[in-house]
């Protein structure tokens, strides 16, 4: 309950009940030309006026006087007329509080009035503890209002102690005794279940007394129990009718919550157009809320022509109205330049104040922020806390952006196990993101996370129609290869067209490559080239080096090698090995670029260090035929090179290590059959030296054997442990 200055013609009080209420005039129509008309009054009419007139100012002098002679009751009206403006005075909180001090001594009522004014300040210096005083003095006379007020003083721990218990106890007289605005209150500490247990079907009963009293307020929250099912059935058609009750009966709240079963078609046919009308008169009447949905659907085009302009601007409203959703849109507009100028700055200034407000989205924002050095100096420390204070208040992208940090050990110490909690928590809670990173985790194994394929698939699949658009390539790749789940590569070619769709540079190369090389899908490389397009200008190395080798090929393009040098160039310089190994193919054959042998070979190791199978295959080559190598041939080394490049699954060097296989046997066989050739002659030669046959020719040429032995060992030796490698 509010302790500012009370609507008296909701209650009953000393105030003079015949006050009229006009009502505000009609919106005039702006686009018809105003039309003038004379009012003709009749002379009794204006006699009636007089009458008024006449009547209300000696009953204000009546009161002045008596109040002037001490009578506690006209004292007491006098004040409410000068608190109020009424019966005929200007508003003045000074003398009203000067008539209440007065009649005080004498009138339990003044007591009320007199508190409410040192409450909240009116005409004297603002004292909680004095106001709470008096107040219980009326209430001690259990006056209706005094003993409402007081349960308000007890509720929120206004001049006193908060005691709940206390409050259900004023609360529950001041209704006995005929209070409408104890009834409502007391339904709210049912409802939210604060000082009494919570009890849906008694705070119903007792919004119904409230409303059937006269309280517009509680009109709006039996809407609102019949729409969540709150102590009622639900019944969303009822919960309409009562919001559009209390919205004509001015409660500002009732408006919005129509609007919003409209937006839906909730209880209602769906009408955007009927929804934007109604937020905008609950904005119009000041509720903050209606004016960040106006901002949404001007935003979206939802119920009008899309406007940035206006969204920009309502969502402006809001957030300057302390609605935390606004302040949050204005920092996520301004972050990502949607409708205005990027500003990270602005961005992390409304950041922090819905922040402030307990918001956990804009605590995440503000550790992206922090994390990046974007708007905000760069400090991962300061991001680990903005993530712990999300996570704690249970967002899941704060505990998945934690778990992250405290994996990768930045801003904080590595923490596995508490890394690993936040995912499964965060997973578990349905968040796209996490399921992904987890799906990760079990795909490779750890110590928290057991490899378990078919579960990661799982994760990969939820996270993807969780609307995780990165999880489809996994998907996919898992579809593919059969990871975790049959393989079905007709179903993945789907699910990578789909990822490309979403612009995934990964999907993109991968379809573009399948449509190239006619894999489950028709062979289209008009196709393929418009997808490697797409992921080159996202930066992808692979694509851009594949887009080179369709200009060097002239695949659905003209053919161009200068302009694919530039793009193997380019790859290259992304860590592409394939590109290095396109690149000093180019060198090698001088196209595109000056030939340049050298160049070619230093590229072609570069690319073999760096893993490129084919470039392995082109050194062995080299090497083999001792072409573009400062050495001469070197069997030994393109036998090296062959066998990396068949380990990396090239089938050129499968084949060459195939042929070499050959003619090392070839070569080994013939070394044998002349060893044994010189052995035996050699021994003939030394038989007949022995038995002096021509012993000089015989000593010589058994020499000549000899020494064509170890000539023979010495080349053969090598080529004995080639052969038994294969």
């Amino acid at each position: 309950m509010s302790l500012e200055r009370p609507d008296f013609l909701n209650e009953s009080s000393p105030a003079d009940p015949n006050l009229n209420i006009s009502e505000e005039p009609a919106v005039a129509n702006v686009d018809e030309r105003p039309r003038y008309e004379v009012a003709f009054f009749s002379p009794e009419f204006m006699e009636v006026i007089e009458e008024n007139r006449r009547r209300e100012h000696e009953l204000l002098v009546h009161w002045q006087t008596d109040a002037e002679s001490g009578d506690p009751e006209a004292q007491l009206q006098m004040g409410i007329n000068y608190l109020y403006g009424i019966g005929g005075v200007e508003q003045d909180d000074g003398k009203a509080f000067e008539y209440f001090e007065a009649a005080e001594s004498g009138s339990p009522e003044a007591d009320y009035w007199l508190g409410l004014c040192y409450m909240n300040g009116i005409g004297t210096d603002e004292d909680p503890a004095k106001g709470f005083e008096l107040l219980k003095q009326a209430a001690d006379h259990e006056d209706p209002l005094a003993l409402c007020a007081l349960g308000a003083c007890y509720e929120n721990g206004i001049g006193t102690k908060q005691d709940l218990k206390e409050a259900v106890f004023c609360y529950t007289a001041a209704m006995d005794r005929g209070s409408v605005e104890a009834a409502f209150q007391l339904a709210e500490l049912h409802f939210l279940g604060s000082g009494v247990e919570r009890n849906d079907q008694k705070a119903l009963e007792l919004y119904r007394k409230a409303a059937e009293g006269g309280d517009n307020r509680a009109l709006f929250m039996l809407g609102f129990c019949f729409e969540t099912g709150a102590g009622v059935e639900r019944d969303l058609e009822k919960a309409a009718a009562l919001y559009r009750e209390a919205a004509q009966k001015g409660v500002q709240e009732a408006n919005y919550f129509l609007g919003v079963l409209y937006f839906n078609g909730r209880g209602v046919p769906e009408d955007r157009q009927e929804a934007v009308r109604l937020f905008r008169l609950a904005a119009d009447e000041g509720f903050p809320r209606a004016n960040f949905l106006l901002g949404y659907c001007y935003d979206f085009g939802a119920g009008v022509e899309p406007d940035l302009e206006k969204a920009l601007e309502y969502y402006w409203k809001a957030a300057e109205r302390g609605d935390v959703d606004g302040m949050y849109q204005i920092g996520l507009c301004c972050e990502t330049g949607h409708g205005t100028a990027q500003n990270y700055e602005k961005a992390a200034e409304w950041y922090e104040k819905a922040a402030m407000a307990g918001d956990p989205r804009s605590m995440v924002r503000l550790g992206v922020l922090s994390e990046a050095g974007n708007g905000l100096p760069k400090d991962e420390s300061k991001a680990v806390s903005w993530y712990q204070m999300a996570a704690g208040l249970g967002n899941t992208e704060g505990m998945t952006n934690l778990a992250v940090l405290l994996r990768q050990g930045r801003g904080t110490a590595p923490d596995y196990a508490e890394s690993s909690r936040l995912l499964e928590t965060a997973a578990e809670q349905m968040d796209p993101r996490a399921m992904y990173l987890s799906g990760l985790l079990y795909l490779d194994g750890d110590e928290q996370h057991p490899k378990d394929e078919r579960h990661a698939f799982r994760l990969f699949l939820d996270a993807a129609e969780a609307g995780y658009e990165k999880a489809w390539y996994a998907v996919a790749h898992c579809r593919e290869n059969g990871i975790g789940t049959l393989a079905n590569p007709v179903r993945a070619a789907t699910d990578y067209r789909l990822a490309a769709e979403y612009g995934l540079p990964d999907a993109q190369f991968r379809y573009a490559t399948m449509l190239h090389r006619g894999e489950v899908v028709r062979q289209n490389d008009e196709e393929s080239l418009r997808w490697l397009t797409k992921a080159a200008a996202q930066g992808h190395p692979e694509a851009i080096c594949d887009l080179g080798y369709y200009y060097d090929t002239g695949i659905c393009v003209s053919k161009d090698p200068v302009r694919a040098r530039h793009y193997f160039e380019e790859s290259a310089a992304l860590g592409c090995a394939r590109a290095l190994t396109n690149l000093a193919q180019l060198y090698a054959v001088g196209r595109g670029v000056e030939a340049d042998e050298e160049k070619a070979v230093d590229l072609f190791l570069k690319a073999a260090d760096a893993g490129d199978p084919f470039a392995m295959t082109r050194i062995g080559e080299m090497y083999e035929h001792g072409v573009g190598v400062k050495q001469q041939k070197d069997l030994s080394k393109a036998l090296h090179w062959y066998r990396r490049a068949s380990k990396g699954g090239d089938i050129v060097a499968a084949g060459a290590l195939e042929r070499m296989r050959v003619m090392f046997r070839d070569m080994f066989r013939r070394a044998l059959f002349t060893a044994i050739g010189l052995s035996i002659a050699g021994l003939i030669a030394v038989i007949l030296n022995l038995v002096g046959v021509f012993p000089l020719v015989t000593g010589v040429l058994a020499g000549l054997c000899f020494l064509g032995e170890l000539v023979l060992a010495g080349t053969t030796l090598p080529l004995l442990k080639q052969y038994f490698y294969f």
